[in-house]
């Protein structure tokens, strides 16, 4: 139903989240050797294999929102979004602040290698609390329909903006005067908000840019951002 369907866009997009918070905590934690990640991918590919299997047993295509009976085609729904300038707008800081937060995990082990001397006994602690901190916040905000879920997406933002750049105060040279234990845990507090603010908005900015479309189907509307955000990411 429409006032489940934030919470049921934010599920998919966090469920996502969580595995890629779990593989944070335990690759550093179980693989140690090149012998480690062989058996580690060879458990992961018997798992994936198995997802595959009871997804085509248990799939019911039936209790899906129906679909309108005359969908456009692709490239009428490509035209549609091209004319519209404020949803490019949006597209684009959604996808923008959905790659940054691809990128900080990706990167932060070679950074805090350099600048803290920080293995990956203390950084899968910082991308976990990045990465949990994301999951749960998108699943909490998006548990109830926000009365204001525009202005509650800029608080999110400004919230990342600030945090990121508390974190990266703490990793340049101008924070060398502070003991690394408290520098240590002040970016590890600094990274669970960013997660939270980076990572917890994309369910909800999902489904309220469908309203900025309201003539082009969700898949693409929605489905572009999730795109550009994959692009993004790999890009950054």
């Amino acid at each position: 139903p429409p006032e489940q369907q934030m919470l049921t866009t934010s599920i998919g997009v966090q469920s996502n989240y969580a595995g890629w918070c779990f593989g944070a905590l335990l690759i550093p934690t179980l693989v140690k050797t090149a012998e480690d990640h062989e058996r580690f991918m060879f458990v992961q590919a018997i798992a994936t294999s198995f997802v595959v299997v009871f997804f085509f047993l248990f799939h019911n295509e039936s209790v899906a929102k129906p679909q309108p009976e005359d969908i456009p085609s692709v490239g009428k729904s490509l035209g549609a979004l091209c004319k519209n300038k404020i949803y490019w707008v949006r597209l684009g800081s959604y996808a923008t602040v959905g790659a940054v937060s691809y990128t900080i995990p990706a990167v932060q082990d070679a950074l805090l290698a350099e600048t803290l001397d920080a293995t990956p006994d203390f950084t899968k602690w910082t991308d976990t609390a990045f990465i949990a901190t994301g999951v749960i916040t998108g699943l909490v905000l998006s548990a109830r329909e926000p009365k204001n879920p525009r202005m509650l997406i800029k608080v999110l933002f400004v919230g990342c903006a600030v945090s990121l750049g508390v974190a990266a105060w703490l990793v340049s040279p101008l924070a060398e005067g502070l003991a690394m234990a408290p520098r240590r845990g002040a970016l590890s507090v600094a990274m669970a908000i960013a997660g939270g603010t980076s990572l917890g908005f994309l369910g909800i900015a999902l489904a309220q840019i469908t309203h900025d479309a309201p003539d082009v189907h969700e898949a693409y509307s929605a489905g572009a951002v999730e795109w550009f955000v994959q692009a993004g990411g790999s890009f950054l």
